[in-house]
Formats: structure tokens, C-alpha cells, sequence
């Protein structure tokens, strides 16, 4: 009796932690210039982390071990080296843990609530931004709908669709119309993040769409082994072009010319790189003066250090190997993997559906 109590109250407490830290990651995303934003920052960290640990009472023993040596290595690394990018990890791992208690279609359901009500409450926040426009010198005026960057608007949307098209043809019978609502909602989000400039965002959105074309109208519905080493091939492959033309910025003609073609995200690394030396083993290091870093695994290995950010890797592998996955899942996973190429969003829950695709119930549990 009382574990089916624990259980009830689990996807309500999933409910409050995923919209309070993703309402404050939109919130941190606007682009409105005012005193109360920092106010309701601290507020939103404060009651994450009071969630946090309201969620030690829910997960397993392992996990409760698990989160209090992370904080700790949060405090560690806070105190010695003077960098919090541990902080969203430990958020996020108590978040997951949550998460796999919960059966992948009662976590969409709480997403699109948390998402709907996130943009219904951001609207009178959003009249508050200085601009819904913003001039670029390479792609001339961008919409941003009241964001920082339109990148960032474009992720968002780009999560939003995935999630509408997996609730929608999950609850929908029927080939055309499955069909029809997905062209639907790629030509109305798509037209969005096409004015925004982003070719991330767009070629992201495009590739969902060709994926979500062919689940739909595939008729096996799940993917096998071959789907997951594939994934793990893309995503070593991810490490090795990143880590390789940083490291080889200034000795290659290609890389040059490829650095231009991504916006400077190879010599944002590479002066990283350049001024911190090799990546750190035992801790983590304060990047923030070298910010931007949109190679998501040099941001990642410098701010975690390399056997911290490699255990949680292998937490994160060690997961999604168990699972068994959809075809538009499959998309989802996929798509958020090569973002990861020029984009360091992988892990906000917010602008990644996909880690909930790994940590979720099995229905068999």
C-alpha cells in the first residue's frame, strides 16, 4: 500500500521539478533586462534543489549514494576550483531518477503540460523583452520571439514538435492522419524556426521531419541492435571531430574554412583549449571566461573533468542499451545525438526529449 502511495505521488513530483527547471531555463533564455530575473533565478534554484531532495525519499539506495557523492563533488569542485557546472548535473541525475519511475507515455503527457503551460506563462514575460528581432551581421535581422538567441528559440520549438508529433500519432489511428498532422506542425514550427536564422535549428527540424515520415509510414515499428551502434558510432565520431579540429585548428586549411562555415565554434574551443591545456582528470575547470562553447563534449569534458564526465556517460550508455526503442523515437534520439555537433544543449531536459527516452519504466517493471 504504501509503495503504491510512493508511486502516485511520483509523477507529481516529476511534474513540479520538470516545469519549475524548465520555466526557470526560459526564463534565463529571454532576453529581458531586469533586476526581478535574478530574483526569480535564486528562487527557482533554491525550491530545485529543495525538490531535489524531496526526490532522495523516491529513488533507490544506489541512487541516494549516488546523488550525495555528486554533491559533494559539486561542493569540491565549487570550493577548490571555483566552477558550479556540476550543480545542473546534479539536478538532472535527481530529475532522471524520478523519470525512471515513470512510463515513457505518463512522462510525455507531463512534458506537453509542463510545455503549454510554460508558454502560456511566458507570454506576459516575454512582453517585457527588449527586441523579437535580432540583427546579425551574417544572416541579417533574426526572430527570436523574445529570446536571447534565436538558436535557443529554435531548440525549444524544434522539442515542442517532436513531443506534439509523438502524443499526436500515438493517439491518432490511421496513416493520413498521422501524415497529415505531421506536415501540419513541420510547416507551421518549421516556418517559425526557418525566419529565426538558425541552420542547426533548421537542419534539425528538416531531418526530424524525413525521420517522422519514415516511422510513420514503416511497418515495423521498433529498431534493433543495429539503431544502437549506430548511435554509439555517431556519438564517438562526435568526440573525435570535435576534440581533433581543436585540436588542429591552426594546422589545417579545412578546419579554417570549416570554423567560418560553423560560426566560430572550432576557435571558440580552440582558445579554450589553447589557454587550459590538456583536459583535467579529477575535476572540473571555470570556463565561463571562454564562453561560448558550443562544442557540447569540449564544454563538457572541461567543466566535469574526464572521469566525472566519462561515469556519467557510462550511466547514461548503460541506460539507453537497456531499452527498446520506436522508430520515431529512434528520430528523436538521433537528431538530439548530431545536435551535440554544434550545439552544447544536450543536457537541459527542456531542449532534449530524448534523455527521457532512455530513463523512463520499463512497462514490465
Amino acid at each position: 500500500m504504501r509503495e503504491i502511495r510512493m508511486n502516485g505521488k511520483i509523477p507529481i513530483l516529476f511534474l513540479f521539478f520538470y516545469f519549475i527547471y524548465s520555466f526557470k531555463t526560459v526564463l534565463l533564455s529571454t532576453a529581458i533586462q531586469d533586476s526581478s530575473i535574478d530574483v526569480l533565478k535564486d528562487t527557482f534554484n533554491i525550491l530545485s534543489i529543495v525538490l531535489s531532495g524531496i526526490s532522495v525519499f523516491y529513488i533507490s539506495k544506489k541512487e541516494r549514494v549516488l546523488s550525495f557523492f555528486i554533491g559533494m563533488l559539486l561542493v569540491f569542485n565549487a570550493a577548490i576550483y571555483h566552477t558550479v557546472a556540476l550543480y545542473s548535473y546534479f539536478i538532472l541525475f535527481c530529475m532522471v531518477c524520478l523519470a525512471k519511475k515513470i512510463e515513457f507515455k505518463e512522462l510525455l503527457k507531463i512534458i506537453m503540460l509542463s510545455n503549454i503551460l510554460i508558454i502560456i506563462i511566458m507570454i506576459p514575460f516575454i512582453s517585457f523583452s527588449d527586441t523579437f528581432f535580432r540583427l546579425d551581421d551574417r544572416f541579417g535581422e533574426r526572430l527570436t520571439l523574445g529570446f536571447g538567441n534565436a538558436n535557443v528559440m529554435a531548440q525549444f520549438l524544434i522539442m515542442f514538435f517532436s513531443a506534439l508529433v509523438l502524443f499526436i500519432t500515438n493517439r491518432t489511428k490511421g496513416l493520413i492522419l498521422k501524415n497529415l498532422f505531421l506536415l501540419l506542425l513541420f510547416i507551421m514550427i518549421g516556418f517559425v524556426v526557418y525566419y529565426s536564422g538558425s541552420r542547426t535549428g533548421l537542419a534539425m527540424i528538416s531531418l526530424c521531419f524525413i525521420g517522422f515520415v519514415w516511422a510513420i509510414n514503416s511497418r515495423k515499428i521498433l529498431v534493433g541492435k543495429k539503431f544502437k551502434f549506430l548511435y554509439l558510432f555517431c556519438a564517438l565520431g562526435i568526440i573525435a571531430f570535435q576534440y581533433y579540429s581543436v585540436s588542429n585548428f591552426n594546422a589545417n586549411g579545412i578546419l579554417i574554412a570549416i570554423n567560418q562555415m560553423l560560426a566560430g565554434r572550432v576557435f571558440y574551443s580552440y582558445r579554450l583549449i589553447s589557454s587550459l591545456g590538456g583536459t583535467p582528470i579529477l575535476h572540473g575547470m571555470n570556463i565561463d571566461n571562454f564562453m561560448p562553447i558550443d562544442f557540447f563534449y569540449i564544454q563538457y569534458f572541461y567543466s566535469l573533468g574526464l572521469v566525472t564526465a566519462a561515469a556519467f556517460m557510462l550511466f547514461y550508455f548503460k541506460s539507453f542499451w537497456q531499452h527498446s526503442y520506436s522508430k520515431p523515437s529512434a528520430v528523436i534520439l538521433l537528431t538530439c545525438l548530431m545536435a551535440t555537433a554544434t550545439e552544447a544543449y544536450f543536457m537541459i531536459p527542456l531542449y532534449n526529449l530524448s534523455l527521457f527516452m532512455i530513463y523512463h519504466k520499463k512497462k514490465s517493471d
